[in-house]
């Protein structure tokens, strides 16, 4: 990576950070969105033909699929097996060319091209990638310039989407 107009920022989630953001990362994926209207249109067939209980066990998964929310408990063993490198401290370099991702587990340099989306909430920014991969870049690790810069480069190289002012993780 270019190190001209390279911005620069430093953080550390705890594990409940990670867990508080997880389900948005996993929210409106093509995994999610399909599994949850399969579970939904299950659901009303179980409805139709008496299944109450089957009913509402598979509304309850359809809800869980869309909201992302079924993600939680894999992410929590994943993240608790890896505890040390989680809760490490992160440097994060992000220029024209993309972001470079430094953590104790070593390197991880991803470009533009490679990010297919980008959204904003008050408090972070999402990255989502080719699958499995997701980044959570919190905004405290830059200052309001830098913010407006990423924003920038978000918006002529990716596809970005401005949650600030809608709920949900902050």
């Amino acid at each position: 990576m270019d190190t001209a107009d390279t911005i620069e920022g430093r953080y550390q989630l705890t594990i409940s950070e990670y867990l508080r953001f997880v389900p948005a990362l996993n929210q409106g994926t093509a995994f999610s969105l399909i599994a949850a209207a399969l579970f939904a249109s299950l659901a009303f067939f179980s409805f139709t033909h008496g299944g109450y209980v089957l009913a509402g066990l598979q509304i309850a998964i359809a809800v869980a699929l869309y909201t992302g929310y079924y993600s939680v408990p894999f992410a929590w063993l994943s993240l608790v097996r890896h505890r040390a490198a989680v809760e490490g401290p992160v440097e994060v370099r992000v220029n024209a060319e993309g972001l470079r991702v430094t953590t104790a587990e070593g390197l991880i340099e991803l470009p533009w091209g490679k990010i297919d989306r980008v959204r904003e909430t008050s408090s972070v920014f999402f990255l989502t990638s080719e699958h499995p991969r997701s980044f959570i870049l919190p905004k405290r690790a830059f200052d309001e310039d830098q913010l407006e810069t990423i924003r920038d480069l978000a918006a002529t190289m990716a596809r970005y989407y401005d949650a600030r002012r809608e709920s949900g993780p902050r």
